[in-house]
C-alpha cells in the first residue's frame, strides 16, 4: 500500500468537501443548503472509494521511461478533450439549458467513446430522471432553462 500523487489528490478533494458540507450545514435556510449537501457528500463518498481503491491496488511495476514519454503524452491528449467536452456541456447549458442538454450530453459522450446504445441510452435516461427528481421534484428548484428558451 503506497501513496501516489494522484492520493494526496484525492485527499485535497476529499477535505476540501468536508469544508464544503461543515459550511452547508451552518446555512440558514434549508433551500440553501441542500445542493452543497448533496454534490458534497456525492464527491466525498466517490472520493473515498477512489482513494480505497488505489490504496489497494497493487504496485505495478516500473516502465521504460520511453513508455512513460507515450503514456504522458496520450493522457495529456485525454485531459484536453475532457476539458473540451465540459467546455461544451457547459457552453450547451448557457444556451439549451440544463434538462434539455443533460440527456443529449450523455448520449454523444457515452456513444462517442464506444458505449453500446443500450447502455447510452439508459445511462442518459438515468441521469436525467435522477436531476429531475432531485432538483426539480424534491427540491422544487428551477433549473436554468438557457438563453434560448427563456
Amino acid at each position: 500500500m503506497r501513496m501516489k500523487s494522484s492520493s494526496y489528490f484525492l485527499i485535497a478533494i476529499m477535505v476540501v468537501m468536508v469544508i464544503v458540507l461543515s459550511l452547508a450545514l451552518t446555512m440558514e435556510y434549508k433551500k440553501t443548503k441542500m445542493l452543497p449537501i448533496i454534490l458534497g457528500s456525492i464527491v466525498l463518498i466517490l472520493g473515498a472509494i477512489e482513494l480505497r481503491n488505489e490504496l489497494l491496488a497493487d504496485d505495478e511495476p516500473e516502465e521504460l521511461p520511453e513508455e512513460k514519454e507515450v503514456e504522458r503524452g496520450t493522457a495529456f491528449r485525454r485531459y484536453w478533450s475532457t476539458a473540451g467536452w465540459m467546455c461544451s456541456f457547459l457552453l450547451a447549458v448557457c444556451f439549451f439549458g440544463v434538462m434539455a442538454t443533460t440527456p443529449v450530453f450523455i448520449v454523444s459522450y457515452l456513444k462517442s467513446h464506444g458505449r453500446s446504445w443500450l447502455a447510452t441510452l439508459m445511462v442518459a435516461a438515468g441521469t436525467t430522471a435522477f436531476v429531475y427528481v432531485v432538483f426539480i421534484w424534491l427540491l422544487r428548484e428551477d433549473l436554468h432553462r438557457g438563453l434560448l428558451f427563456n
